[in-house]
């Protein structure tokens, strides 16, 4: 079963054993239907029933795991990922996509696509998201890459079409990655 990291657990809530979640998606609704989940840091990874979610006024998460009932109990889990089945992630919109699928991807320029690098990450930027890029060495060139890394804007007047089905990135502009 592929899981997909959906929220960090932040702070305990109440004297219950109840926690704040942040959601990494920024939604919230998909929390509400879970019966567990699964909660990961440094490699651990720990199943727990989910007994209760709710999202308060402010659009916090508030969530109650099975065997947890104190505060203290559940500030060992803080900072942990939350983490849920591919199927019950939050649902994506057109032109949306998970970070893991990205990812994937390798980064392609030209007719036909010729790989120049891999997707190693995203990261938020101020005007949206920057796309992790290693570089592949081009035979042609005859400097190697060195395994640099470049961050390309996850665009669309740097990007064109996206098809995780085939794990590919379309790059509109060579230049970006210089």
């Amino acid at each position: 079963m592929e899981k997909l990291v959906a929220g960090f657990i932040r702070s305990p809530f109440g004297v219950n054993g109840k926690v704040k979640v942040e959601s990494s998606s920024g939604e919230t609704s998909h929390f509400l239907e879970l019966k567990e989940i699964f909660v990961r840091k440094d490699g651990i990874e720990k199943r727990f029933a989910l007994e209760s979610a709710e999202v308060n006024g402010i659009g916090c998460l508030i969530m109650k795991l099975d065997g947890i009932d104190s505060p203290e109990e559940m500030k060992k889990y803080s900072g942990w990922e939350v983490l849920v089945p591919r199927e019950n992630a939050c649902p994506l919109d057109r032109d949306e996509y998970y970070i893991t699928d990205l990812c994937r991807c390798s980064l392609v320029y030209g007719k036909p696509p010729v790989t120049v690098g891999r997707i190693t990450g995203v990261i938020e930027g101020g005007a949206g998201e920057l796309l992790e890029v290693a570089l592949e060495d081009d035979p042609d060139q005859e400097t190697p890459s060195g395994g640099r890394k470049v961050f390309v804007p996850f665009r669309k007047e740097f990007i064109g079409a996206v098809d995780i089905g085939r794990d590919t990135i379309e790059l509109l502009h060579l230049w970006i990655l210089e």
